[in-house]
Formats: C-alpha cells, sequence, structure tokens
C-alpha cells in the first residue's frame, strides 16, 4: 500500500502543470495570425498550435505571426469573460494602448495596474517574433484554477477584431 502512495503522489507531481486549449470564432476581414510552441501542443490549425500542456520548469519557444489590415488605436479594447472553478465569474475590459489598464483579482480585490504602450498598440502591416518561455519549477498560485470562458478585442463601433473561447488549467 504505501509503494501506491508513493507512486500516486510522484505521479500527481509529475502531472501538475498547465493545460490550455482555445477556439476562435471570429477574426477580422482581412487579418490573420498564429501562434505556435515549439513543444506541449496535440494538435495545429491556421491559428497555430492548440490543446497544449506544459509541465512546470519546461522551456519552449514561442512563435508568432500577425497581419493586421488597420492601425489598432485606442479605439479597440480587449475583453475577458471566465468562469474560474466553475464558480467566480471575472469579467474585465481594457484599451489596447494609450493609459493604464487596471484589473481587480476576485476575491482578495487586489488590484493590478498595467501600463498599456502608446497609440497605436499596432500600425496595419506583418508582424512576426519568436521568444523563449521558461516557466517557473513550480506554480506560483496558491490553488489550482481551471478558467473557461471568452476573450476578444473589438473597435467603439462593436466590430470585433477576434474573438476566442479558452479552457486553461493550472495545477
Amino acid at each position: 500500500m504505501m509503494r501506491f502512495a508513493m507512486f500516486a503522489a510522484a505521479f500527481a507531481v509529475a502531472t501538475a502543470d498547465i493545460e490550455a486549449s482555445r477556439t476562435i470564432q471570429t477574426v477580422y476581414p482581412g487579418a490573420y495570425g498564429s501562434v505556435n510552441a515549439s513543444s506541449g501542443c496535440t494538435t495545429q490549425d491556421k491559428y497555430g498550435s492548440n490543446d497544449c500542456t506544459w509541465a512546470w520548469g519546461s522551456t519552449f519557444n514561442v512563435s508568432g505571426e500577425l497581419y493586421s489590415p488597420i492601425d489598432i488605436t485606442n479605439t479597440a479594447t480587449v475583453s475577458v469573460d471566465l468562469t474560474i472553478n466553475g464558480l467566480i465569474n471575472f469579467k474585465q475590459e481594457c484599451g489596447v494602448c494609450g493609459g493604464t489598464c487596471v484589473i481587480e483579482v476576485p476575491i482578495t480585490k487586489q488590484k493590478i495596474s498595467i501600463d498599456l504602450p502608446p497609440c497605436p498598440a499596432l500600425a496595419a502591416g506583418h508582424y512576426s517574433n519568436m521568444t523563449v518561455v521558461t516557466l517557473p519549477s513550480s506554480s506560483p498560485l496558491p490553488a489550482n484554477i481551471k478558467a473557461v470562458g471568452t476573450v476578444s478585442a473589438s473597435l467603439t463601433n462593436g466590430t470585433k477584431l477576434f474573438e476566442m473561447s479558452i479552457d486553461v488549467k493550472i495545477d
């Protein structure tokens, strides 16, 4: 019995990680983009890597490509609408440039301020980038989290730049 308990504990530690998947519902006409991880993902579509699992302490490359047919200015906002652990609703909307985004963390009510880049956030054109991501050796969060919902960006007139559903689990 003790061997089984040790095996189960080792398995639980070995499988503690980040899992993420997404589905793209909307992309602005004429725009395209993709984000690809060099490892950890089991599927891929025209938007890049999907159905990903990364272990704490792992290192991988993330490359992205984007084409925007329009300038993305202070008329654009990013919105997040998530349900966390099936109980907590988290909604946030911020501009994409030219100011500060203040996020209030659910339950703790802690406020986090993020300085946004100057406008335009993105001039019309083609962009690409690659970066190396190294995850910390263990989760910085005090508890496991599962977040399900949507992330979108829109212009002031309501036109969607993109919309996607996400399902993220952090152990």
